[in-house]
């Protein structure tokens, strides 16, 4: 089965008729499946979650009013500019200044919708930074900077032995042995 698109209406062409003279396609155990996915398809689900750089939102299923609609939430309660397009509800959010979190759709203090609105996906960009470039940037700014580049059992030995210096304490115990065998051998030799 295909579909063809109506407007806002979906069409579903299969490629034989639906008849027991034409197929078997209704006493198969795929039938109930295929026409549940239809259904299911037939509603397109709304997105919830939308993005500050996403200048319009668009909300189906709000009926047109004199009110005008309110969103609601983080401590704001803000009307942004608004029209109705093809029986949908436009928000243009692009100049209002929100906060990432949950909001309500709401008229005349009922609630209309939810929506959730977060930062653009560039703000999680994890692409880092070569070693020379950190160098280089360390060097520009002054920045007391050690890159290490080893590998990670390596790293792990190196950045314990910077976090606890260099280890002395095992040559002044052999200092300390030695000076206490020379005050021996004096305290013997000398009468």
């Amino acid at each position: 089965a295909s579909f063809a698109k109506n407007g806002e209406a979906k069409v579903y062409l299969f490629s034989t008729g639906l008849g027991e003279a034409e197929s078997n396609l209704t006493k198969h155990a795929l039938f109930v499946p295929i026409f549940y996915n239809m259904a299911i398809q037939s509603n397109p689900v709304e997105s919830i979650a939308y993005f500050f750089n996403t200048t319009n939102i668009n909300l189906k299923g709000i009926k047109q009013s004199e009110n005008a609609v309110h969103v609601v939430g983080n401590g704001l309660d803000v009307i942004p500019q608004q029209r109705f397009i093809n029986n949908r509800l436009q928000l243009q959010i692009g100049n209002v200044v929100l906060k990432a979190g949950h909001y309500d759709i709401q008229r005349d203090g009922k609630l209309l919708t939810k929506i959730g609105l977060n930062y653009d996906r560039s703000e999680s960009d994890l692409s880092n930074y070569t070693n020379e470039e950190l160098k280089e940037t360390a060097k520009i700014y002054e920045i007391n900077l050690k890159v290490i580049d080893e590998e990670l059992e390596l790293m792990k030995t190196i950045i314990q032995a910077e976090e606890k210096g260099l280890a002395l304490w095992k040559y002044f115990i052999v200092l300390a042995l030695l000076f206490f065998g020379a005050e021996i051998l004096l305290l013997r030799l000398m009468p």
